[in-house]
């Protein structure tokens, strides 16, 4: 399954409601983790990341509620992280300040 371009942007509005590095980011993971769900996956099948985020000098803030999402909800990923990359990128929408890609192993 590929994933992309899954940003802070709320399921339900389609907005961002805020413009901080780190509620974007959880907002992203929630909805990367529903969507496998969804197709009867989980983060513990995600294979690649590609992270893009406005200013790189996010990257710490990022970082940091990435890991404390995945502590909770998929220690693996953060003992066996997939295959990653980091992109500094204009975003969609101005307000956006970050956006991840995943691939993800999906069983039949």
């Amino acid at each position: 399954m590929f994933l992309s371009g899954v940003s802070g942007r709320e399921f339900s509005t389609g907005r961002i409601k805020d413009l901080d590095v780190k509620l974007q980011t959880r907002t992203a993971w929630e909805k990367i983790e529903t969507i496998l769900k969804e197709v009867g996956s989980s983060l513990n099948s995600i294979v690649k990341m590609v992270i893009y985020l406005l200013k790189t000098e996010d990257y710490d803030a990022y970082y940091e509620q990435t890991r404390q999402f995945l502590k909770a909800h998929c220690p693996n990923l953060l003992e066996n992280p997939p295959a990653m990359t980091l992109v500094e990128a204009g975003l969609y929408q101005k307000e956006m300040l970050v956006e991840i890609d995943v691939t993800a192993i999906v069983s039949k």
